[in-house]
């Protein structure tokens, strides 16, 4: 919102001393910690992330992505890039090339890390105590937890092995996106290989159904596809990754709050790669967050020498005629009420243990639901 009004500066302060406007980010996963990470790229904000469950990336993951001009900032993290990929079927073998838009892969403990570590360096507070989230306006709270699925729905699931060969076993150069040479009974099944070097790779079972299988079916798809397509019997198991991804339009986790990442479709049905669309999509608002798009105006009819306070939902400004106008905080203008003093109102409002102060140019007034009004 912007306030329309004749702002007369007391002195230099920079930006950065003024109050800034608070947003909650719900959720400290992939696209939680991608929002709070560009905090610097919104000056007049400050981010608290709220973590329940405090998600330390234990458990790893590898994302992979295509290379995209919103992706630059992960470019030089990738943990491997190809340029060359191969879809493969009994029958036939596609070799494709890209060099603009290579496939590139990231572990999802090594994004977070730098996540955690840069939105904490740019000022973002963590926070566990989920009831303090009714302290903020429900059109600044990113809500990033699963959204509601539905039953029948179309499921990507999959096991992956991180495994360990002899030297040469694989070919780094190229990644193998899908090989169909697999048991199709189930469903649409492929093996999905990133080699990161000549001996060590990521082997995953990937189906396509509304229906999970019990894990001996992936794990008997990885066996059978490295010895008899890779012609690899014999390896080591360095890690283990699963994960059951649904591909469809999905209900928010909570229809009060703004979506974030999965719970704000950037599961494509398509493709279900998550991790390159919730990048694209935290880019784009915090661009129309910049564009400074007018949502609507209030003119004061007199001169604001003070800032604005937003608390509890409204917005109070002074100005120089005693009035403090109290507005709805939102995307929609509306007036809540004025407070009419009897000396021109300089300074700006404060919040301090749910008391509101007030200084007038002859007075401090303090205000406080439920209170008496204090003896002269």
């Amino acid at each position: 919102c912007i306030l329309r009004s004749r702002v007369c500066p007391m002195s230099n302060e920079p930006t950065s001393s003024l109050t800034k406007i608070p947003v909650a980010i719900i959720g400290d996963g992939c696209a939680g910690l991608s929002l709070a990470a560009k905090a610097a790229s919104l000056p007049e904000h400050e981010m608290h992330v709220f973590s329940p469950q405090a998600n330390a990336p234990n458990n790893d993951h590898v994302w992979g992505y295509w290379q995209m001009d919103w992706l630059q900032d992960i470019k030089q993290l990738a943990d491997k890039t190809w340029d060359k990929w191969i879809i493969e079927t009994a029958k036939d073998k596609i070799e494709m090339k890209a060099s603009k838009h290579p496939y590139q892969a990231i572990t999802r403990k090594k994004w977070l890390t730098h996540c955690r570590s840069k939105a904490k360096k740019n000022g973002a507070v963590f926070n566990s105590d989920m009831s303090l989230i009714d302290h903020y306006p429900a059109d600044l709270i990113f809500d990033s937890r699963p959204p509601k699925s539905n039953a029948n729905m179309m499921v990507q699931h999959f096991i992956g092995w991180e495994v360990q060969a002899k030297a040469g076993s694989f070919d780094d150069s190229k990644a193998i996106l899908m090989d169909f040479r697999c048991d199709q009974s189930r469903g649409m099944h492929f093996i999905y290989c990133l080699p990161f070097s000549d001996k060590n790779a990521l082997v995953e079972s990937t189906i396509f159904s509304p229906t999970i299988e019990e894990d001996d079916f992936y794990e008997t798809a990885i066996s059978t596809w490295l010895s008899d397509c890779a012609g690899i019997s014999l390896f080591k198991v360095l890690r283990r990754e699963q994960g059951a991804i649904p591909l469809g339009l999905m209900r928010r986790h909570d229809e009060k709050f703004n979506g974030l990442g999965g719970n704000c479709d950037a599961i494509r049905p398509s493709s279900g790669y998550a991790f390159s669309f919730i990048q694209k999509q935290i880019l784009k608002a915090i661009n129309s967050v910049k564009d400074g798009k007018k949502l609507w105006g209030y003119d004061t009819k007199s001169h604001i020498w003070g800032s604005t306070l937003v608390a509890d939902g409204k917005v109070f400004i002074g100005n120089e005629d005693g009035e403090v106008v109290i507005l709805k905080h939102g995307r929609k203008m509306e007036k809540l009420g004025l407070i009419e003093f009897s000396a021109p109102v300089y300074a700006s409002p404060v919040v301090a243990n749910d008391v509101l102060y007030i200084a007038s140019q002859t007075h401090l007034y303090a205000f406080k639901e439920g209170a008496k009004t204090a003896s002269k």
